[in-house]
């Protein structure tokens, strides 16, 4: 049976799943096991999640920047 946990936290993301060595760690965004809990909705065009968020977010584009989401899902 496969199995895989999300780990979605505050500031990070992890995805983790059962290999036939053991449990390891998905590498999920350039090549890093953990991604930034973000999210950018820019004034047009597609949301961008993780680090595109944050660098959306710094590089100035227009737009909104959600993080710490769980506080907003309860």
């Amino acid at each position: 049976m496969a199995a895989c946990g999300l780990d979605f936290g505050t500031s990070n993301t992890t995805l983790g799943f059962q290999t036939a060595a053991g449990p390891r760690l998905a590498l999920l965004e350039g090549g890093a096991d953990t991604l930034p809990s973000a999210i950018f909705y820019p004034r047009s065009g597609a949301p961008h999640v993780g680090r595109a968020a944050m660098a959306a977010y710094v590089g100035g584009e227009q737009g909104r920047l959600m993080r710490s989401l769980k506080a907003v899902l309860g």
